[in-house]
């Protein structure tokens, strides 16, 4: 059983060492009661009380008093002391992603029945493939994937679909393009405005730096540029030849329309941002 004896604090060392060889542990008779004690851990039946030698002992002859433990508090003879308690770890949590990991050709298998379900228009099939664990992302060799494909075909029952899936909104291709992207190349306006909607980034960048709006403008998609315009679209952005999507617009030349209507964004954004003169 672990007890406590009391010692000066300077020499807890000597004390230590003292009571490990068996020895009466006493202090010093010129130390004071006020002085600051330590404490430490021995184990004994009884608790060694160290105590100031009475008026009557010698100045160099401290006195050593021992009081018996409690009687509740010593073990019954030929106890035995109780077992440490046996401490199970947890058991590893494996995360359901780790868990339905599978080897890269068995998941490919998979992922390519997907592609060739969504080419097929396959709703059913891509609903059985799903469900066995195929990624609503995979992609195809030019790193499209199914809600890209769709919004570059418009097919707006197709995105619904997906979007019910959980399919990543603004992944991008192989040359960076967004699904969005996709839309404004092709004209798919419903697409756009869908997309936008389930939190689409309307000014994300390519591996050339180009927006969706410099896409519509390429295109000569006058209705695609105004849905990204209407959702603030960026008209002064530039790519990595600092051109925007009013220059894609007239190199070459597109729709007289789209032109005039691109200019007329540019001049008010450039108000917007301190030009008075939308100069």
């Amino acid at each position: 059983m672990t007890l406590k004896a009391i010692f000066d604090k300077d020499r807890r060392a000597e004390i230590r060492k003292a009571i490990a060889r068996g020895e009466p542990v006493i202090r010093r008779p010129q130390k004071t009661p006020m002085e600051e004690e330590s404490v430490i851990d021995v184990d004994e039946r009884d608790i060694i009380l160290i105590d100031s030698p009475p008026a009557a002992a010698s100045a160099n002859k401290p006195t050593v008093m021992k009081v018996p433990l409690p009687q509740a508090l010593i073990p019954p003879a030929g106890a035995q002391p109780s077992p440490a308690p046996h401490l199970t770890p947890p058991p590893l949590i494996q995360s359901p992603a780790a868990a339905s990991k599978r080897p890269y050709n068995e998941q490919r298998a998979l992922d390519e029945e997907l592609i060739d379900a969504f080419e097929k228009d396959e709703k059913g099939r891509m609903e059985a493939v799903l469900a066995r664990g195929a990624n609503v992302d995979a992609k195809d060799r030019l790193g499209r994937t199914c809600l890209m494909r769709a919004a570059q075909g418009g097919d707006f029952d197709m995105l619904v679909f997906l979007y019910g899936k959980s399919a990543f909104v603004n992944d991008k291709d192989n040359e960076g393009q967004t699904a969005l992207a996709y839309a404004a190349k092709s004209g798919s306006h419903n697409a756009a405005d869908s997309l936008i909607f389930h939190t689409a980034e309307i000014d994300a960048r390519d591996k050339h730096r180009r927006t969706p709006l410099m896409h519509a403008a390429i295109g000569g998609n006058l209705t695609v540029a105004k849905v990204l315009i209407r959702h603030h679209a960026d008209a002064l952005a530039k790519d990595e030849n600092h051109a925007t999507a009013l220059w894609h617009a007239q190199n070459p030349p597109k729709r007289p329309e789209l032109v005039e209507y691109l200019k007329e964004c540019e001049r008010e954004a450039r108000i917007q941002r301190g030009h008075p003169d939308g100069g």
